[in-house]
Order: structure tokens, then C-alpha cells, then sequence
């Protein structure tokens, strides 16, 4: 797969800032695998990356998807190929960037039964945080997610496929919008039951990431870089390095 570079990891480790800056750097377009951010809607809920974010490179596969419509490994990679033929098409090259493990693992190794007999030499980093470090930015995070108002987001939403029902959180909210109801708004257990919604959000995220960490360690050999040991800038210059070299040995 020629004129393409991985950018991946946990949710919460700061890849939608990283990838935005590299892209630039190196004159590239994003390609998200991101399970959820593919739907349209949810800005908050899936952590889309902003409009800031946004203006620094082309960016696809984001909100590019009904609600209702059901996401799968095989319907990710035809749609990621297509995106990524078509950033080629324009002379430019792409980055994958994601935290979906299977949605990558079905665009680096195909839709393979057996992915330990294909042969997938891609290149790319898989980025991470010191745990102490990366949870706290996880419970940042949601904390500031319900502050912006993703209650709302989740309040106003309509019917949703199996798969967009997945989305981290939405099932913590509904059952905090259900107990809401039965709940006077004068009464001291409504400011106990948002607290115990974000802690629950907060929880279910870290072990997430954690099953993101464990899924890069050890389904891809992307070379691993620890974020806690450098500042934004020197992330941005060493995967842009390591980018721009993997793209002229490509050719």
C-alpha cells in the first residue's frame, strides 16, 4: 500500500491534534478509522476533532455515515481504500489515523480469516501515554464532554444502528436521562446521579483504552512511541520525519 502512513492509538492520547499537525507537515490528507466518528452527528459523544483541527488538513471518513446504518470491518475498509485512491488521485498522500484496531487490522491485513499468515510490513507509529497520564486525560475528557453537552446529544437522538449504539457513553447517558426522570430537580440525588454518570463514562473509557493498548501491542508492528516523553512538537517533527521517509521509500 503505497503513499500511506498509520497513525495510531488509544482514544484520549491527543492522535486527532498529532495527525493534524504531521498532515500538514508533510502535505498529506487524513483517512479516520475511528469506529464512531465515521457517523454523522455526535461531535461530543465521539470526540470528533474540532473545526480547528479540521482546517489544518482534508480529513475523511467523518460523519461521512447514517446513524442507522449498521459499520462493519469489511464496509470500513472498501470505504477507506476508496478514500485513500482518491487522495492519491490528487497527487497527495495519506494517513490513516484511528484507534479502531479492527477496523485498521482489515485495511493493513485484509479481511483474512487468518491474519497471522498475511504479511503486512506497513508503515506507521502507535502512539501512547503513561497510564497515570493517559487516564487523567480520559477523565478530562469526559468531564468536559458533559459540560459541553453531550446529555443533549444523546437526549435529542432518534432511532440508531446496532453498531453507532455502541459509542462510548451513550449507554451510561441513557440510563442517567431514565433515572433523571423519577427525580425531583430540587432533589440532592440529582447532583449525585450526574456524578456517578461522569464516573461511569470516566470508567468505561479507561477500559477501553486499555483494550486499544493491549489490541497495538500486540496485532500490529508499528513502531511504538510514547507521547509522556515528548512535547507536542517534538511528536510532530519525529512522525513527520519518520512519515516523509516511509512515503520516499515507497516511491
Amino acid at each position: 500500500m503505497r503513499g500511506v502512513f498509520f497513525i495510531v492509538g488509544p482514544t484520549s492520547s491527543g492522535k486527532s491534534e498529532l495527525a493534524a499537525d504531521v498532515a500538514r507537515e508533510v502535505e498529506a490528507e487524513i483517512v479516520s478509522a475511528d469506529a464512531f466518528q465515521i457517523y454523522e452527528g455526535f461531535p461530543l459523544l465521539t470526540a470528533k476533532p474540532d473545526a480547528v483541527t479540521l482546517a489544518k488538513a482534508p480529513h475523511h471518513l467523518i460523519g461521512t455515515m447514517s446513524i442507522l446504518q449498521e459499520m462493519s470491518a469489511q464496509k470500513f475498509r472498501r470505504a477507506a481504500l476508496a478514500a485513500i485512491a482518491q487522495i492519491h488521485e490528487r497527487g497527495k498522500r495519506a494517513l490513516v489515523v484511528g484507534g479502531s484496531g479492527l477496523y485498521v487490522k482489515a485495511l493493513t491485513h485484509g479481511l483474512n480469516d487468518d491474519w497471522k499468515k498475511v504479511e503486512a510490513e506497513l508503515p506507521g507509529v502507535f502512539v501512547f501515554r503513561d497510564r497515570d497520564a493517559l487516564y487523567a486525560r480520559i477523565n478530562a475528557r469526559v468531564e468536559a464532554m458533559l459540560a459541553s453537552g453531550a446529555i443533549d446529544e444523546v437526549r435529542a437522538a432518534g432511532a440508531m444502528s446496532a453498531t453507532a449504539a455502541k459509542m462510548m457513553g451513550l449507554r451510561e447517558i441513557r440510563s442517567h436521562l431514565d433515572s433523571e426522570m423519577s427525580i425531583s430537580p430540587q432533589d440532592e440525588s440529582v447532583r449525585l446521579a450526574d456524578l456517578q454518570c461522569v464516573a461511569k463514562i470516566q470508567q468505561a473509557t479507561r477500559q477501553y483504552a486499555k483494550r486499544q493498548l493491549t489490541w497495538f501491542r500486540h496485532q500490529t508492528n508499528f513502531e511504538p512511541l510514547n507521547l509522556s516523553l515528548l512535547t507536542h512538537g517534538e511528536a510532530v517533527e519525529r512522525i513527520s520525519q519518520r512519515a516523509q521517509s516511509a512515503f520516499v521509500e515507497q516511491g
